[in-house]
């Protein structure tokens, strides 16, 4: 069967990204709140609520982010790819760098949420209210370019280079 006939519809994409993503995140969560803890010179604290704190923010943007990057990218492949035809190299790469692109305008105000909720303590809506109140929604929107070439660089390197260098280690 060819590289594009096993292809995944853009719904099965957005599962396993949604899934993937998921799974990552509850895996990390600890290690990204005692990396903020040390990154802010603020004491690590230990308890299983204080190291899962924005879980929930990190859950909820983490599959919508994952389906979106997934999709984005098996839905670009399909329209740049003649029918019975693998992608190239550069398409494959072309596609994963824009589907991180699609994905930032979610992960961007929702990591912006999960840190201050970890510096704060409170919750998902009174911290959202908050930034909007002293500072605008457009906060939420803070570290955009950043992001998205963080996001673009992300997808390039695990939906396209990943896999093509594992095709190219095993033809050594």
């Amino acid at each position: 069967m060819s590289e594009r006939a096993e292809r995944l519809s853009g719904l099965q994409n957005g599962s396993v990204g949604s899934i993937a993503g998921m799974a990552e995140v509850m895996l990390q969560q600890p290690t990204v709140a005692i990396k903020n803890a040390v990154q802010q010179g603020r004491p690590i604290s230990w308890s299983v609520p204080a190291l899962y704190r924005g879980l929930g923010v990190s859950l909820a943007s983490i599959a919508p982010i994952s389906a979106i990057q997934f999709a984005t990218n098996g839905r670009l492949l399909r329209g740049l790819t003649a029918p019975d035809v693998a992608p190239s190299d550069q398409t494959k790469l072309l596609c994963a760098t824009l589907s991180g692109l699609a994905s930032t305008g979610l992960s961007g105000p929702a990591e912006l949420i999960m840190t201050l909720q970890q510096n704060n303590g409170k919750s998902f809506g009174a911290t959202v209210k908050e930034v909007a109140q002293q500072h605008g929604v457009v906060r939420l929107l803070r570290g955009f370019t950043a992001t998205a070439v963080r996001d673009s660089m992300w997808c390039a390197g695990y939906l396209a280079l990943g896999p093509v260098f594992t095709r190219e280690m095993h033809t050594l």
